[in-house]
């Protein structure tokens, strides 16, 4: 009320209110601490010194000393950090770039560049494939070589030779290095790239097997006599479309490109137009909408669009006196892929620090003119959108490579996986093992099956519940019941689309309805479901899923497996025509059950058991894979994944 009173005061003085006594606190407690409010807010008060009331517990005449100087406000608690993962908390410089995000100066004058690749990480990858196989794009090599040289502040790359191809593996993180080493006299710094699988065991002390796939060339120079180069030779790209070239139809281009092997995905199908001339060919290439924007750290030139425009090169192989011919129609294909082999003289030319690393970063559209050199070499400029020039190559060198050879190269970098399936032999006295089983039924009768000696007496039966009702009616429970997944006649070349989709989906239902009913039933605890498919699982050398259909039964009953132990075994037959022996089935079940394996395959007299086995610890030699040959001429070299060219002379 006394409050209300003052803020009701025409004058609206400064006054401080407080009670003296309350309700239930009228105490001398309660009358010192309002007299301390009033002092606090500037009035003075003479403090009496009575003795202390037995409530108080102390004596009001003990005086407090306070601190001389302000409080600190300094928490004692113990603080519980995190360690960081961050480049300087590891003794290392961060890098702002998508797969190199470290750097470090070493002892020599040299510097080590490090970073990783994935498909978790760098999902646009799986866009770019060949032969079946996810293969870092060529660019991307260039790309690596292209932040080493702005962040060292070198002016161009003089050199870039990719030797080996890096298959990016579909689950698995590759380590990434790049190398370059101190300056020699002249100022020019040599450069590798290499790679390593992340290994999955981190306890594991063997030695890293690290692969080679480029080396190259830094180079310094003057800004006068980079500034004369480019302005003789770079040029811009300001008239666009350029004048006095016919426009080429790309509409097939990348059909084309895939009866070659090339598996191209949205991101790297950026050509949107192309002209050509009687010694250039000109192109107009972007990102998707999908991809722009959505890199933290950006590309100086994005591998994927810098791809996208040298494909313009294609064109001219295809057709080389009719620039105006449908590229999905040309007769001139060779069946041919064409991957980069060795850069020269990569110039940024950006403007800002001297390095065009700022003006690089980030692009989203790119003009590319391409200048024929040879038949397996041309000149290279790329431009933004205005036209103004960002790199350029002296020269682009390319070699031929076919989808054979490629899947050869592809297969020799997988070695370095730090694991693989394979399935082994059973070992020879498990594999001798006669079927152990006092009886045997089969479901399904009607299959195609060869039909039981009588040293190996089977009772057949429809299915399940016919087993189940012959049981009921008193007849003893088998020991061993096997039943086909799949019709042993498989047409897995039928030409209706989407029928092994839905034969996949149909069969695993069936499937999945016995597994249940079988483990559902209490009579049948004791005995052992064999379930039958035919190349349903890759198991020889040089052998694909001859039944993907059946493939997936496999997967379905490994997590049956799991639950159920000892109950149901998997038994894939060899692919092929004619039924399958039910023989050779009992012998392999029996050779199982000894060994305690709930997973074989049969092929040839053989009963294989699947390994989880490490690869080798060299991947195999160019020799051995028959890329690299030494001719007369010299040493030449065939690899590398780029597919940024198709046929590009």
């Amino acid at each position: 009320a006394i409050e209300d009173i003052v803020e009701q005061h025409p004058g609206r003085p400064e006054a401080t209110v407080t009670g003296s006594l309350q309700r239930d606190q009228g105490d001398l407690r309660q009358m010192l601490t309002s007299a301390a409010q009033l002092w606090a807010h500037g009035t003075d008060v003479t403090w009496p010194t009575p003795a202390a009331p037995a409530t108080l517990g102390t004596s009001l005449t003990e005086h407090v000393e306070l601190p001389t100087y302000p409080f600190q406000r300094q928490s004692y608690w113990a603080t519980h950090t995190t360690g960081t993962t961050d480049a300087t908390t590891l003794g290392l410089t961060a890098t702002a770039h998508p797969l190199l995000g470290a750097l470090t100066e070493l002892p020599d004058g040299g510097h080590l560049f490090t970073g990783s690749v994935s498909l978790d990480t760098q999902p646009w990858l799986a866009d770019h494939a060949i032969a079946d196989m996810v293969l870092l794009p060529g660019t991307a090599f260039l790309e690596l070589a292209l932040h080493a040289c702005t962040e060292l502040g070198c002016a161009e790359i003089e050199e870039l030779t990719v030797g080996t191809a890096l298959v990016v593996p579909e689950q698995a993180t590759v380590q990434l290095q790049v190398t370059v080493e101190a300056p020699d006299e002249s100022g020019c710094r040599a450069m590798s790239i290499r790679s390593q699988p992340l290994a999955a065991d981190k306890q594991s002390h063997e030695p890293s097997v690290w692969t080679t796939h480029a080396t190259g060339t830094l180079a310094v120079g003057s800004e006068e006599e980079l500034d004369t180069d480019c302005a003789e030779t770079a040029g811009r790209l300001d008239v666009w479309p350029p004048a006095q070239a016919t426009a080429c139809d790309v509409d097939q281009l990348y059909d084309w490109f895939a009866g070659l092997g090339y598996e191209y995905g949205p991101l790297f199908r950026g050509l949107h137009s192309a002209w050509r001339t009687e010694h250039q060919t000109y192109g107009d290439a972007h990102l998707p909408d999908e991809a722009e924007g959505k890199q933290d750290k950006p590309f100086h030139v994005h591998p994927a669009l810098f791809d996208a425009a040298l494909h313009a090169g294609a064109l001219r192989s295809l057709h080389p006196h009719d620039a105006s011919v449908d590229v999905g129609h040309a007769s001139g294909g060779t069946g041919e892929i064409r991957l980069p082999f060795a850069w020269r003289r990569v110039r940024p030319l950006g403007a800002g620090d001297g390095t065009g690393a700022g003006a690089l970063a980030g692009a989203t559209s790119l003009r590319v003119r391409l200048t024929h050199l040879s038949e397996e070499s041309f000149a290279v400029l790329l431009a933004d959108e205005t036209g103004a020039p960002l790199v350029q190559v002296e020269s682009l060198t390319t070699r031929p490579l076919s989808s054979d050879q490629l899947s050869k190269a592809a297969a020799a970098a997988l070695q370095a996986a730090p694991y693989q399936l394979e399935w082994a032999p059973l070992t020879g006295e498990a594999a001798g093992e006669e079927a152990s089983a006092a009886s045997w039924a089969v479901l399904e009768a009607g299959a195609d099956l060869s039909q039981t000696s009588e040293e190996l007496p089977v009772t057949r039966y429809a299915d399940l519940a016919t087993l189940l009702d012959d049981v009921s009616a008193g007849a003893p429970v088998p020991d061993t019941v096997m039943t086909v997944c799949a019709d042993t006649g498989l047409n897995t070349q039928d030409d209706c689309q989407g029928s092994v989709a839905h034969r996949a989906h149909v069969l695993a239902e069936q499937v999945l309805g016995l597994v249940r009913g079988w483990l559902s039933e209490e009579r049948l605890g004791g005995s052992r479901l064999v379930l039958v498919t035919r190349g349903a699982v890759a198991a020889g050398v040089g052998e694909g899923v001859a039944d993907v259909a059946a493939a997936t039964c496999w997967g379905l009953v490994r997590s049956a497996q799991s639950e159920s132990p000892g109950r149901l075994v998997l038994v894939d037959a060899e692919p092929g025509g004619g039924p399958v022996s039910w023989a050779s089935i009992q012998s392999a079940v029996g050779a199982a059950v000894v060994a305690g394996e709930s997973q074989v395959a049969l092929r040839g007299d053989r009963v294989l058991v699947p390994r989880l086995a490490k690869t080798g610890e060299t991947a195999a030699s160019p020799a051995d894979s028959g890329l690299w040959g030494l001719g007369a001429g010299g040493t030449v070299l065939v690899t590398g994944g780029t597919g940024v060219l198709g046929a590009a002379t």
